[in-house]
């Protein structure tokens, strides 16, 4: 399985607005692009998929930008992984009947069970953990 670019950059953003949830106002594509070292465009595209799946807000103008929808313990990375893929691991094209077919089911209800259960908030605490100060290039 390869995590897409579009998911790895979303989580980078997303981490970066969780980190300062409830503390601060909105952040501008402008800036997380610019904090992450990605395409102000691609980081827009990437964020107005996000917006219309409701995992994030907007706020217009000039001190606008995005905020999380929602707390961070409440978005999960299935949430976001959806948001770009609708298979979290196998898009398997063989009937029903063959005979692999059982295994792919069981390993993506597996991934989605364990990504389901992650959140935002989690994987800052990983990282934090992992490297004892908080760095979002993952």
């Amino acid at each position: 399985m390869k995590v897409s670019s579009k998911i790895r950059y979303a989580l980078q953003g997303l981490l970066d607005l969780a980190e300062r949830y409830g503390a601060a106002g909105p952040v501008s594509v402008k800036e997380l692009a610019a904090r992450h070292g990605i395409s102000e465009k691609f980081l827009e595209g990437i964020f107005s998929q996000l917006r219309a799946k409701g995992l994030v807000d907007s706020i217009k103008g000039k001190t606008g930008g995005y905020l999380l929808a929602d707390r961070p313990e409440r978005i999960s990375l299935l949430d976001v992984m959806l948001v770009f893929e609708p298979y979290v691991v196998f898009d398997t094209d063989a009937k029903d009947d063959a005979v692999d077919v059982p295994i792919w089911t069981e390993l993506e209800r597996d991934l989605r069970e364990r990504l389901s259960s992650q959140s935002l908030s989690d994987l800052l605490l990983l990282i934090k953990k992992d490297r004892g100060v908080l760095n979002y290039v993952i």
